[in-house]
Formats: C-alpha cells, sequence, structure tokens
C-alpha cells in the first residue's frame, strides 16, 4: 500500500503539472491566429513539415487577394467607362480615378490593421477619406463617383478597404 507522505505531493505535483500544461496550451491557443491550428493539424495529418504547410497558406492567400483585387479594378474600369461614356466624367478624369485606386490598394497592403486599435482604425480611415474626398474635387470629379470603400458611391460595392 502507498503511504500518504507519498500519495499526497504526488497528487499535488500532478495537479500542478496539469495547470502548467493546460494554462501553456491555453495560451498558445489565444496568442496564435486561427490558422495556426489549422495548419498545425494539417501539417501533422499529412506529415509534412509545417513551415511548408505555412507557406503554401500564405502563397494562396495572397494569390486570392491578387484574383480579388484584379476583379475589383476590371469591375471598376467597367463602371468608369460607364460614366465616361454617359458624359459624367472624363477620359482623363477616368485614368485618375483608375490610378488612385491603384495607390490605394497598394497603401492597404502596405498597413498594418491588426496594430492599430478600432479607434485608431477609424481616425485613419475618416482622415483617408478626407484626403481622397479633396483629391477628388481638385480633379473635379463629383465624390459620389468615388468607390474605394470611404462611404463614396455605389454602396453594393464596397471597394478596395473592405475587401
Amino acid at each position: 500500500m502507498i503511504s500518504k507522505k507519498v500519495l499526497i505531493p504526488a497528487l499535488v505535483i500532478s495537479i500542478v503539472a496539469a495547470g502548467a500544461i493546460f494554462k501553456v496550451s491555453y495560451v498558445e491557443a489565444v496568442s496564435s491566429s486561427p490558422k495556426t491550428g489549422l495548419i498545425q493539424y494539417l501539417a501533422q495529418k499529412l506529415g509534412i513539415d509545417q513551415t511548408k504547410v505555412q507557406t503554401a497558406v500564405d502563397e494562396y492567400h495572397t494569390q486570392q487577394q491578387t484574383n480579388r483585387q484584379k476583379e475589383n479594378t476590371e469591375n471598376y474600369t467597367v463602371y468608369l467607362d460607364g460614366l465616361v461614356k454617359q458624359g459624367k466624367i472624363t477620359d482623363s478624369q477616368k485614368t485618375a480615378l483608375l490610378a488612385k485606386h491603384t495607390e490605394l490598394q497598394s497603401t492597404r497592403q502596405t498597413t498594418d490593421w491588426s496594430t492599430k486599435t478600432p479607434s485608431e482604425r477609424q481616425a485613419l480611415i475618416d482622415q483617408e477619406k478626407a484626403k481622397l474626398e479633396e483629391w477628388a474635387k481638385q480633379q473635379g470629379i463629383d465624390v459620389s463617383y468615388l468607390r474605394f470603400g470611404f462611404g463614396g458611391g455605389n454602396k453594393g460595392n464596397r471597394g478596395m478597404m473592405h475587401e
């Protein structure tokens, strides 16, 4: 029979160890991105190095983002072509709008939104919206023709800030 002097410390050590393991698992789960668990699972299940799975997921994400941006630009070009045909904007205004659209897509890609608080994000968006509206006025473009996701233009087309 195991004595109480051995059993009680062993039980305490087991409980402390289990708590530590749970805490480490919980912290890893909370601190990692939602994809991390999936990437770990796939790597283990398929017997592939986790960095290879991560690379593949990142490449897929980048490809999807590029495709969405391309489709968005194509749709915006069709929209602008219609405005030119209706005489609402000129060809040079269309060119300026497409250049600004491309510029804002690039800015969006280089901005790390995850490090900003909701109020910082909103302040940045408001600042960019004001600059965009001023730019449009300087170009002689009605703000309602903007479709960059700052609230202007057609609400059905959410624009590049909300892809």
